[in-house]
């Protein structure tokens, strides 16, 4: 099992970088796909970036993107346990980054569920986070 990693509070009085929008549809398409399964689910988050009057980032969340979870682990073998770990299948992944430019979208970043476990990322939840 992936190690969690605790979430910390920030207190400052700076806000964050960008307003953030997230089409209704686009959360009951995660809402949905997340109470189907038992296991992690996982997927990308496209849209738009455009800035406001006051030259601020506005990012809007347009559309859920769910992706195949691969079913099997670095070293081929097919022992994953899918109610605590979850990665894209990669042809599925190039697939909907494929889509998601086509359709003139940005890839926004990408999601997963924690079915049965606490919402705190692992330490690999970091490291896919971070290459976005």
């Amino acid at each position: 099992m992936h190690e969690l990693v605790e979430c910390q509070q920030f207190f400052t009085e700076k806000t964050q970088p960008f307003i953030l929008f997230m089409t209704i549809e686009s959360l009951i398409l995660l809402s949905v796909q997340s109470h189907l399964h038992r296991n992690e689910v996982i997927g990308f988050l496209s849209g738009f970036k455009i800035k406001n009057r006051s030259n601020k980032d506005i990012v809007i969340i347009h559309e859920a993107h769910p992706c195949v979870a691969a079913v099997f682990d670095e070293e081929g073998q097919n022992n994953v346990d899918y109610s605590k770990n979850v990665e894209m299948e990669p042809e599925s992944a190039s697939k909907k980054v494929e889509m998601i430019k086509a359709q003139g979208q940005t890839l926004l970043g990408w999601y997963h569920s924690h079915p049965k476990f606490e919402v705190n990322p692992s330490h690999i939840d970091v490291v896919n986070h971070n290459m976005y």
